[in-house]
């Protein structure tokens, strides 16, 4: 048995995509010709399977902006009025990336072939995402493919800036703190080893402080590896538990309820589910399909439900604001705009409109978490190493102060 990726006709003329299993092609087109349906194309079909001279590797994968700098220039060409296969040729030479680059080629090996574009975007599901797939199947469907194409880059560039605010979010944090373990790792392995040994050839009596240090050094250096392997294991577990499926809502709900952190990963959610909203509403896709997608990339369980429970609600008639508002999950700004965008026939300007207030709401958050955790970070550390160290000098300055008192 295998998948037979088909376009067909029904008995009204429309035409209808998917994909179907069967032993054979004969097979598959008895298959759609018994459902009433008169197959226009069909060909075997493998999800996720690369062409055998292209692969996405570890060392040089194809990343988000290469997708962006291709969806860009891709629409251009098209605007420009040039055929679909011409632009691709144009494009494989422009292509900084080899590993998009050979993409892009037998892209348009397959696009002369006569498979749609959407058709071979699919091939490569770890380049383009089945929104971006989705969107250009519409644009496509409505003439409008350079039109989607722009819609797809804009959206992308407001992606790839969305992910690089928070990651320099916490790029200074983990710097920091990263470097406090070296330092407080360095003073426990090398500096007071060397102090323990002058304390000892000068016989002088220990400050409980000193004594407590001396304490912790002592179990640090006998059980180090024990706790970094203990350290790692745990970060490991956890890992692993949060991508289990009975797990990974308790893990989701708790990054949205976590101080500080949790508002802004929620900021960012509702951000990148309002500007997926407002693309895919604007290309033309069917809300319920929108939705599904909105849902698989959200990026977190909870929102993931909330946004499959309003399509539930959305198929059975309900509006789309009223549906999202009944899920208690999404802030009543976001459901408010998105029934003001239906009562007047916008969703799509409407859900844009709050991507950008969520877009800026993150900018704002990460500059006054940056602010605040920096000198934040900077007094925990020094008040380590200030007390680590003042617990090494104070033996010394006693054996100081007893000798000027003779």
């Amino acid at each position: 048995m295998g998948d037979f990726r088909y376009r067909a006709k029904d008995r009204s003329g429309m035409i209808v995509e998917g994909i179907l299993e069967a032993g054979s092609r004969a097979e598959a087109v008895a298959k759609l010709t018994e459902n009433g349906l008169y197959p226009v194309f069909l060909r075997p079909y493998r999800k996720g399977v690369l062409s055998k001279n292209v692969s996405i590797g570890v060392l040089n994968p194809v990343k988000l902006r290469d997708v962006v700098v291709f969806s860009r220039q891709f629409a251009v060409m098209l605007k420009a009025g040039l055929p679909v296969a011409d632009a691709l040729r144009v494009l494989v030479d422009q292509t900084e990336n080899p590993k998009l680059a050979n993409i892009i080629s037998e892209m348009r090996r397959r696009v002369e072939e006569g498979e749609t574009l959407s058709d071979t975007l699919m091939r490569y599901p770890r380049v383009f995402s089945n929104l971006y797939v989705t969107m250009v199947r519409a644009g496509e469907a409505g003439g409008m493919l350079d039109a989607s194409l722009e819609r797809l880059a804009t959206y992308l560039e407001k992606e790839l800036a969305l992910r690089r605010k928070v990651a320099s979010a916490m790029f200074y944090p983990v710097v920091l703190i990263t470097v406090s373990v070296s330092v407080i790792v360095l003073l426990l392995t090398f500096v007071i080893p060397r102090f323990v040994v002058v304390l000892k050839g000068l016989n002088v009596p220990l400050p409980v402080i000193t004594q407590r240090v001396l304490a912790f050094q002592h179990f640090f250096d006998e059980y180090k590896w024990l706790i970094a392997i203990s350290v790692l294991a745990i970060v490991v577990l956890l890992y692993v538990l949060s991508k289990l499926p009975s797990l990974k809502l308790f893990f989701d709900r708790m990054k949205l309820r976590t101080p500080i952190i949790g508002a802004l990963r929620r900021k960012v959610v509702v951000a990148r589910f309002s500007r997926t909203l407002g693309a895919l509403v604007g290309a033309g896709v069917p809300l319920l399909d929108v939705l599904e997608i909105v849902a698989r990339i959200s990026g977190n369980e909870v929102i993931a439900q909330a946004v499959m429970s309003a399509r539930t609600r959305v198929r059975e008639g309900q509006a789309l604001g009223e549906s999202l508002e009944l899920t208690e999950v999404f802030p009543l700004m976001v459901t408010k705009m998105i029934t003001v965008g239906e009562t007047t026939g916008n969703v799509e300007e409407m859900a844009m409109k709050v991507a950008d207030f969520f877009d800026e709401e993150v900018e704002t958050k990460v500059a006054a978490l940056s602010a605040a955790l920096e000198p934040l970070l900077i007094i925990i550390v020094g008040s380590i190493v200030g007390f680590i160290a003042l617990s090494m000098f104070l033996p010394l300055f006693n054996l100081i102060g007893g000798l000027a008192t003779r």
